[in-house]
């Protein structure tokens, strides 16, 4: 359902699920973070993309190179990353 809501644009219905799926005490994988993130990124949630690429952690859950890649990616977007 995440997957879906950030394929359509719907980050905050994307968020909203993920939120009632921890209150529910269903963990997040590192699939769940990647949709989430992606959702984050192509919505230009910088703040968001950040709270949930460090959340990870808390879950157990190491970011790989995908995760890493869509964190890049949604800080690049608005110029968080300079070009030196």
């Amino acid at each position: 359902m995440i997957s879906g809501h950030e394929m359509h644009g719907c980050t905050d219905a994307a968020i909203t699920i993920f939120n009632q799926m921890v209150e529910l005490g269903i963990k997040p994988n590192h699939i769940t973070f990647m949709n989430i993130l992606s959702a984050c990124c192509h919505s230009g949630s910088v703040e968001q993309g950040k709270f949930y690429c460090d959340l990870m952690k808390d879950f157990g859950i190491e970011p790989d190179s995908e995760h890493f890649a869509c964190t890049v990616d949604l800080l690049s977007h608005p110029g968080d990353i300079s070009g030196a």
